[in-house]
Order: C-alpha cells, then structure tokens, then sequence
C-alpha cells in the first residue's frame, strides 16, 4: 500500500478520522454529514474519478483470476450469473466429502466458458478475505454509522449484462475498478423498502433519471427502491458493491415490542371492558409505553447490533447488480 494519506487505504486502527476523510474523497464534495442530509435514501450520486487514487489498493482482475487459478473455491463465496438470473448453485458445484464433512465447492472448469459464453462472475462477501476491501466497509460504518455493511465484486464481460432492471431493498455504492459499464437509474416508484420485503419483479422503465457510462474510478450511489440496470460496453467491467444495510427505526421499534415479554403486566390478558372500549383500551396502551423502564432500551439496541449481524444475514445470492 502507499503511504499517502490522500491515496492509501487507511489501516482500520488509525481512528475514525482518516476513515471520514477517505468517505469526502468518495462522495466529494459531500462531507459525510451532508450526504446524509441530502443524498442519504433520497437521491442518487455520481462522481466521476472519485475513487481513482485508491484502485491501487483495491482487487484487481489479476486477483480474481489467481483466486480462481489457486483457491478452491467455496459457495458462496462465487456465484455464477447469466441472462439477467442467478443461477441455481446445483449447476456449477459439487459435493464433496472430507472427514465425514460435506462441503460444497465451485467446479473451476465451468467459470471460463461460462464467461466466454456472456455470463458475469459475482464473489460474495469479498470484505471477508481482502484487507482492503474490509477496510473500505469500515469507512462507512465510521463516517455514517452503517454498521451493517457487505462488499461483492462483479466481472461482466463485454457487450453484456448481469442482471435484468430491478431495485434493492438496501442502498448500495458502486465503485469501478476496471472497464466501464452503462448505467440507467429510474424514480422509484416503491418508497424505502424494506429487507423483509420481496422486491417486485420488473419494475417499469419509466422517468429515467440517470442515463450514464461508468469508467475507471468512477463511484455511483443508489438509494434502496430506485429500479436501476447495467451493461457493460466495449470491455469486460469490473466493479464493486458495496451494500448498506444500517440500522432503521422499524429494527428498533420492532426490538422493542419484543423486550416487552419481559415485562409481567404485558403478559396478562386484557379485561372484556377495556377490549369493547377504544378509549380505555388506546388510554391503557399509553400507559404501558410510558411506564417502560429505561433500561430496556439499551436492551434493544444491543439485541438489534446482536441479531442483525452482517454475517449472520449475508445471504447465499449475490445483491443484484
């Protein structure tokens, strides 16, 4: 890695600072209060060249192609994409038995023509086994409290697409490390959807808002709900995602319903007359929430930290983009 400030990655113990200026070379000339303030689940960013100083440290093809040459490659770790679909793991691994253990590994002589033939290539959860590409989750869980962040890569060769129009339920920022792709981003007609719910299927391309070729170096934001689709151009593309996945008020709220088992005057049953009065049932409820006892609130955010770990929720399919 290099030494400057202003082109290495920092090491995650050189405290929080170094990790917010790296966010306002990202979002420049966004500070990290101001995009959340202006962008943050409202609008989409682009910044063209933002990221160039720091490719250097970041996975290039060469680091891709040798994980494939001399690893053995492990699902989830790769998952194989193709005609706008991921396709089913049964497809592309087998089965194999050491120690009385079954691991499921990805059979290396499918990738090449599966590639050749217009497929895309999406590692999983790549913050888990490059430095730097943990290190850049870090910025955002320092710089917006995003506590719950994931990183996939993406390879896509030219003159194709990985996946069909669609919008996340998590916002996500692109990054392009190599090549370029052709970007498209539509208002959204789904406002903030949530991770428990299934996206609709093939929104309608309608009042398109961002219409654009991400080069080398180039970072894109896109809000959770906006359809947005990509395809790659005159060269293979390869980019990453990172998926942001913070905590929200429905997380805390339905935390906090939970931590009411605990309490004994919740678990009594309600009296006929309360039930046939809106009144008193609506004056009784009031009465619950303002007696909680305050330490049931540190409680929660704990269990939310606990129970909404990124680890424990990555999912086996890769974030469609």
């Amino acid at each position: 890695m290099n030494n400057s400030d202003t082109q290495s990655i920092p090491d995650v113990n050189q405290g929080k600072a170094k990790f917010v200026r790296l966010f306002e070379k990202i979002f420049f000339p966004y500070t990290p209060q101001k995009f959340l303030m202006e962008l943050y689940e409202k609008e989409f960013f682009y910044g063209s060249g933002n990221a160039l100083e720091m490719l250097d440290d970041l996975p290039n093809k060469e680091y891709f192609e040798g994980l494939i040459r001399n690893s053995d490659l492990r699902f989830p770790t790769l998952s194989l994409v193709s005609s706008g679909k991921t396709l089913h793991y049964k497809e592309y691994t087998e089965i194999v038995n050491c120690g009385g253990v079954n691991t499921i590994y990805v059979k290396k002589k499918m990738i090449e023509p599966h590639f050749a033939n217009g497929g895309s290539l999406v590692f999983n959860n790549v913050h888990l086994f490059h430095p730097s590409i943990n290190i850049l989750k870090e910025i955002f869980n320092h710089s917006i409290n995003c506590a719950l962040t994931g990183v996939n890569a993406y390879i896509t060769p030219r003159n194709n697409k990985g996946f069909n129009i669609h919008y996340d339920n998590h916002d996500v920022v692109i990054i392009q490390l190599e090549g370029s792709k052709l970007w498209k981003i539509y208002k959204p007609k789904e406002p903030l959807p949530l991770e428990s719910e299934i996206p609709k299927s093939n929104p309608p391309r309608e009042d398109i808002i961002f219409d654009s070729e991400i080069k080398k170096g180039d970072v894109l934001y896109i809000p959770r709900g906006f359809p947005h689709e990509a395809s790659s151009v005159k060269t293979n593309s390869h980019h990453i995602t990172i998926g942001l996945r913070p905590i929200k008020w429905i997380d805390i709220i339905q935390s906090l319903i939970s931590n009411l088992n605990s309490i004994p005057e919740v678990r009594k049953s309600v009296p006929l007359e309360i039930l046939n009065d809106n009144k008193l049932l609506h004056d009784k409820i009031k009465q619950f929430l303002s007696s909680l006892d305050d330490s049931i609130f540190p409680d929660t955010i704990d269990k939310i930290f606990h129970e909404n770990d990124y680890e424990e929720m990555a999912s086996d399919a890769p974030l469609e983009l």
